[in-house]
């Protein structure tokens, strides 16, 4: 996984150094909306790290794992408006 990710970050840096306005712009709007503004990516990037790490203690795989699926969760409904629409039907 970390090739793929690796992959296409050296492609979009490569494409941003050599293409047009448009491309430029895309690479500079992805790496924005990447790293920048109220929750940026390498937070929560960095919390999967972690809890995959303790991941690697024998016995603390299924606690992992129990965590790696609520970061996704909270992950993917703060992205989302999901979680406002359901704060707002409590």
């Amino acid at each position: 996984m970390a090739y793929v990710l690796l992959s296409i970050g050296a492609a979009l840096a490569y494409l941003e150094y050599l293409g047009s306005e448009n491309v430029k712009t895309a690479g500079s709007l992805l790496y924005q909306e990447c790293f920048g503004g109220n929750n940026p990516f390498y937070k929560w990037a960095g919390a999967m790290i972690i809890v995959g790490a303790i991941g690697l203690i024998p016995d603390m795989e299924t606690v992992s794992m129990a965590f790696m699926v609520l970061i996704l969760t909270v992950l993917i409904l703060s992205h989302s408006s999901g979680f406002t629409k359901l704060v707002q039907g409590l």
